[in-house]
C-alpha cells in the first residue's frame, strides 16, 4: 500500500473545513470528473475516498482537460488504479472511518503549470462525491501553493451528466522537493600523495659559544 511517508495530501472534506458545499452518494453515479492542475512539478501517488464498506474504483488520467472528453475511451487509456478498496477502518479499527486507498496505484506525473484529467469510476455508488454548488466547471474547487482542483461533473451509470462536482476525500502527492536524492559535488580532487613543503634544512654542526 502507498504510505504517507514524504507525502503532502490536498483534502475535501466536512472534518478539515474545506468543502465546497454537500456531497452526494446515490447508487447510480458511477462517474467523477475533475481537473489537477500543478503549481510545481508533483506525483499523485494515491487518491483517498469517502466510502462506507468496500467498493470496486477504477481511477483514469490523462493530460489536458476531462471536459469534452468523457466518453472519449482512447483519452482515457487504461486506468491508473482499479480495485476493491476498502475502509481503513475495517482493516484497522484505529484509523478513520470512511476513509479507503489503493493499495496499488500508478504515479501520475505532472509538471508544473500541467493539466491533467482525472475520472473516477465507482462500480455500485456510494462513494462520496463533493458538491460545488454554485461554481462553474472549470473554476478552482479548491487548491493549495502545490496544486489545485477543479469544478468538474458527475456522471450516472445512464450516461446523464450533471455539475457541478469535485474531488471528496484526499489527492496524495509528492513534490520534486520531496523526492530528489541529495547529490554529491567534488569540489577539487582528493590529493592522494603526501605533500612536501620546503622549510628551513636543520642544523647539524653543533653550535659553539664563547
Amino acid at each position: 500500500m502507498n504510505g504517507y511517508r514524504n507525502q503532502k495530501k490536498i483534502y475535501n472534506s466536512y472534518a478539515d473545513g474545506y468543502t465546497v458545499g454537500g456531497t452526494y452518494t446515490y447508487d447510480y453515479l458511477e462517474f467523477n470528473f475533475f481537473d489537477v492542475v500543478a503549481k510545481t512539478d508533483i506525483t499523485i501517488t494515491n487518491i483517498e475516498h469517502h466510502l462506507s464498506d468496500a467498493r470496486e474504483i477504477e481511477v483514469y488520467s490523462s493530460v489536458g482537460t476531462w471536459d469534452g472528453n468523457e466518453n472519449d475511451l482512447t483519452f482515457w487509456g487504461n486506468p491508473v488504479a482499479k480495485e476493491y478498496v476498502t475502509p481503513l477502518s475495517a482493516i484497522n479499527s484505529v484509523k478513520l472511518s470512511s476513509i479507503g486507498i489503493f493499495n496499488s496505484f500508478s504515479g501520475i506525473s505532472v509538471a508544473a503549470g500541467q493539466r491533467v484529467a482525472i475520472k473516477i469510476r465507482m462500480i455500485g455508488g456510494n462513494v462520496r462525491i463533493g458538491s460545488a454548488s454554485g461554481l462553474p466547471v472549470g473554476a478552482t474547487a479548491f487548491e493549495n501553493d502545490d496544486i489545485s482542483i477543479t469544478v468538474g461533473m458527475m456522471g450516472t451509470t445512464s450516461g446523464s451528466m450533471y455539475s457541478s462536482t469535485t474531488l471528496y476525500g484526499g489527492l496524495i502527492y509528492n513534490t520534486s522537493e520531496l523526492t530528489s536524492e541529495p547529490t554529491s559535488v567534488m569540489t577539487s580532487a582528493p590529493t592522494l600523495e603526501p605533500t612536501s613543503a620546503s622549510t628551513s634544512a636543520p642544523t647539524l654542526a653543533p653550535t659553539s659559544t664563547s
